[in-house]
């Protein structure tokens, strides 16, 4: 039995993969990762703000935890998007090669921190 030896090598999937990501995604999003940032932080200090009020005075309103929620995950899809064309390269921040762990980490607690969410805002749902 003879085996023959593959003829597509890591490199060029990688260049394939890279290249179909720069033609299927034209807006480069890692250059707007400062804004990305600047949102999510003002958003996450309106959120606190909210949520200690409801703590302290003992008011739930699941409506306004929804869409908390709902803006949370939409942040987070996004910050998601930057990771990946990060992770990708060829736009304005990308990762160096060596880096491997910190962009597959990076990629993994977005999607974990996305799951998450997305089943809260399920449980919340149902439970109206």
């Amino acid at each position: 039995m003879i085996m023959h030896k593959s003829t597509v090598h890591s490199e060029d999937a990688g260049m394939v993969i890279n290249t179909l990501e720069k033609y299927a995604v034209k807006f480069d999003f890692t250059s707007w990762m400062l804004y990305v940032v600047v949102i999510a932080t003002a958003f996450s200090v309106l959120a606190m703000i909210v949520l200690l009020t409801m703590l302290f005075t003992g008011t739930v309103m699941k409506p306004v935890i929804i869409v908390i929620l709902i803006v949370g995950t939409l942040i987070e899809v996004i910050t998601l998007t930057i990771e990946l064309q990060t992770v990708i390269g060829g736009k304005s921040i990308e990762l160096a090669e060596d880096d491997y762990a910190l962009g597959a980490y990076m990629i993994y607690t977005s999607i974990i921190t996305i799951f998450l969410k997305l089943v809260q805002l399920i449980g919340l749902i149902e439970s109206m």
